[in-house]
């Protein structure tokens, strides 16, 4: 019995051998993200190949199926197809990933330091790059260059689009000798003519949303580089807003929203930060308003790190704080974002805005008009403040009875400012007091806050810039509309109006809206006429003298 006891342990060491043995030999289908077991220096290596991925040599045309593990050479060509995905890497600082449906050539440069260009053709990529600066992205119109962060490129036949989604990021048109420096939070678009447009702000998070399919990749790469890195990971613990913990404020679609006890928006900010663990005298922080507005926080009270600041933008802004560390790079510990009382009291605000700029031209004051008038102003017509002053001084030094009516109807936040569309009527007597000037229609104002005040950063036309240039007789009447299409209720532009049976006639604009000035008071009828439309007459259309309408 005790020999067949003996027997059996033998044979159970022996398979626990044989299965450690096994799981020894094994691969990890999953490779860990380690220096010299993932990263091969010099060499564009592939950790991750899920769904159909393909790769094809220099002078030849077929594809074979990428496979994980292998290297990409210079000169191959890399494709993946609608549900393929890729993460590729090069050495152990920079990773690539690689959407669906996109296109890449690797250029290898065998210099004293091995540099990689990836060049896009109809591709969507996120770069992470840790120290590195040995990798670009070449688009149709310049190149990608990350050093430290995360950054993210579209290239395609309508343009380009790069994201500063975690650090800086620099990108150089084609052509140009030094990169245009990408803020982290902003994106530089490039239309397909290679025109950039202006930097725009979006949400970091979103992006690293529509690339979660990578999230566990990227999770572990930033791991690997923390636990390699000399800096202390400093983390934000509590945080007050003019003595008020954010998380005791309400919140409106992911916004803190500020108030105050009189409803008047405040001068300034104070915000105050505890930092754990508590930082050293060579620490240093700062607040990121903007891509222009940076505020260094100084150590404060009760071991609060604080810093004064004024409002930024309207309705609503973003708060990140970001640690500066040994080599000068920033690293984001704290976002948030903040808007003021609620969205019907901002829209509140515009309207009491509109009525204050109407009740300036009432009692003809010069002096409110110019401060409500941002020194930034400049229209889509080019004018600029003093443009805008010169026009509003002419128009009250010249006429008389001077009357503005605004009519907000409309309110749509963007880029930190409110975007108010209004129909408007400015009108004004000659100085003999027998015609009257008008000017009437729909514009577009932007308002926003600066040095806490609200002001008027642009307009899109008519507006006090069409000169008051119809005199209207007070004895004739004046004909005018708008035009819809009767199924949709757009407005539609380029309809002829006639009067019949004279030689008025005009054409509606943009907004369906025209306007005939002048004709005699009687009865008419009024012909409107649009290929595509047929045609249409208003009969016994009763016009008055424009005199008793004001």
């Amino acid at each position: 019995m005790q020999r067949n006891i003996v027997k059996l342990l033998a044979v159970i060491l022996l398979l626990l051998g044989c299965s450690s043995a096994v799981f020894a030999a094994a691969r990890s289908v999953r490779p860990e993200l380690q220096p010299g077991h993932s990263f091969i220096n010099g060499q564009l290596f592939v950790m991750m190949a899920d769904g159909p991925a393909y790769y094809c040599q220099p002078g030849q045309k077929t594809w074979q199926r990428i496979q994980q593990g292998q290297t990409l050479p210079d000169g191959y060509s890399v494709r993946t197809a609608a549900h393929g995905y890729l993460i590729l890497s090069w050495g152990a600082n920079n990773i690539i990933l690689v959407k669906p449906e996109s296109g890449l050539r690797v250029v290898v440069q065998p210099e004293a330091v091995v540099q990689l260009i990836l060049q896009l053709h109809r591709a969507e990529v996120m770069v992470a790059a840790r120290d590195s600066g040995l990798i670009e992205i070449e688009g149709r119109h310049g190149n990608l260059l990350v050093n430290h962060g995360d950054s993210s490129m579209i290239s395609n036949d309508n343009g380009e689009l790069i994201k500063a989604v975690k650090g800086q990021a620099g990108f150089r048109l084609r052509g140009n000798a030094e990169p245009l420096m990408i803020a982290e939070s902003y994106a530089l678009e490039v239309a397909p003519d290679g025109r950039e447009k202006p930097l725009v702000r979006f949400d970091p998070g979103s992006e690293y949303e529509s690339f979660r399919r990578f999230a566990t990749w990227l999770n572990r790469f930033d791991s690997m580089h923390r636990g390699q890195s000399s800096e202390v990971p400093f983390k934000v613990d509590s945080v007050k807003i003019n003595g008020e913990f954010i998380s005791s404020l309400p919140q409106e679609n992911g916004l803190h929203i500020l108030s105050t006890h009189d409803g008047r928006l405040p001068a300034s900010l104070l915000m105050q930060v505890k930092i754990t663990p508590y930082p050293g005298p060579t620490h240093r922080f700062e607040l990121y308003l903007g891509k222009d507005l940076v505020y260094v926080m100084r150590e404060g009270r009760e071991d609060y790190f604080e810093v004064n600041f004024k409002i930024p933008s309207f309705p609503e802004f973003t708060a990140t704080i970001h640690q500066v560390d040994s080599l000068d790079r920033r690293v984001r510990i704290f976002s948030a974002g903040f808007t003021f009382h609620s969205r019907r009291a901002v829209e509140d605000r515009a309207r009491l805005f509109c009525r204050e700029f109407s009740d300036a031209f009432a009692r003809r004051d010069q002096n409110w008009l110019r401060t409500a008038i941002s020194r930034d102003y400049r229209d889509w017509q080019g004018n600029t403040w003093f443009d805008f002053n010169s026009m509003a001084d002419d128009t009250l030094r010249r006429y008389r009875d001077v009357r503005l009516t605004l009519h907000p109807f409309r309110f749509e936040p963007k880029d930190g400012k409110l975007l108010v569309t209004l129909n408007y009527r400015l009108s004004a007597l000659t100085a003999d007091w027998n015609y009257r000037f008008e000017d009437r229609g729909t514009d577009i104002l932007t308002i926003g806050i600066e040095d806490g005040e609200m002001k008027l950063f642009s307009k899109v036309a008519g507006l006090f810039f069409n000169r008051l240039k119809v005199a209207v007789d007070l004895r004739q009447g004046i004909l005018r509309g708008r035009v819809y299409d009767e199924r949709t209720r757009r407005p539609l532009e380029g309809v002829s109006i006639t009067v019949r049976g004279t030689s008025y006639k005009t054409v509606s604009d943009s907004m369906g809206e025209y306007v005939i000035y002048n004709l005699p008071p009687g009865k008419y009828d009024v012909r409107f006429y649009k290929n595509g439309y047929g045609e249409l007459t208003a009969t016994t259309v009763t016009l008055k003298a424009a005199g008793e309408q004001f």
